[in-house]
């Protein structure tokens, strides 16, 4: 089994964490999380916000988008993580399928949808475990099976807390960054 994780460098805990998931036989594949820089304006204008932003009263609406203008006016940005493993993963599922007959993969995201037909036309079972929130809808209909988080969660209890993933200790000082 491979564990795919973006390392948070900053995060001292990390290396404990991931020697604990190897203490369990999973392979860790891992590299370091990259952060982006955004600016409030081009977040609130995202298709997915977009929808919530134009459902809010207008006066309301228009003061959080004159202040998301301030702050980028004064330099003040939002930090994005992000460590894809879109091709690890896939090169590896593809190069290894002599050596299982079912795959698990744990993400909802469209773009593993070329991958799941492929590991069908293998002869390969496909199981999605996803929020539903998140999951694409051609992925649910490419995949053998779909599970959710909250099911998962009834089986494995305590692994979810609320929407999320149990955070014991959640990043801090990195949401924001002047300049």
């Amino acid at each position: 089994i491979r564990f795919y994780y973006g390392i948070d460098t900053q995060n001292e805990k990390a290396a404990s964490f991931f020697a604990k998931v190897a203490s369990f036989g999973y392979i860790v594949v891992s590299k370091p999380v990259q952060y982006f820089n955004i600016s409030f304006l081009g977040l609130l204008q995202k298709p997915f916000n977009r929808r919530w932003i134009e459902a809010l009263p207008v006066t309301l609406r228009t003061n959080l988008l004159r202040e998301a203008e301030r702050l980028d006016m004064i330099g003040v940005r939002l930090l994005q993580p992000k460590a894809n493993f879109d091709v690890e993963i896939t090169t590896d599922a593809l190069q290894l399928t002599d050596t299982y007959d079912h795959f698990i993969l744990f993400s909802g995201d469209g773009d593993f949808v070329p991958l799941v037909k492929r590991l069908r036309e293998l002869g390969k079972s496909v199981t999605v475990i996803s929020d539903r929130k998140y999951l694409s809808g051609e992925l649910l209909l490419v995949a053998d099976k779909f599970v959710t988080l909250g099911l998962l969660n009834k089986v494995v209890e305590g692994l979810l807390i609320g929407d999320g993933w149990i955070t014991q200790n959640p990043p801090q000082g990195r949401g924001l960054k002047r300049g």
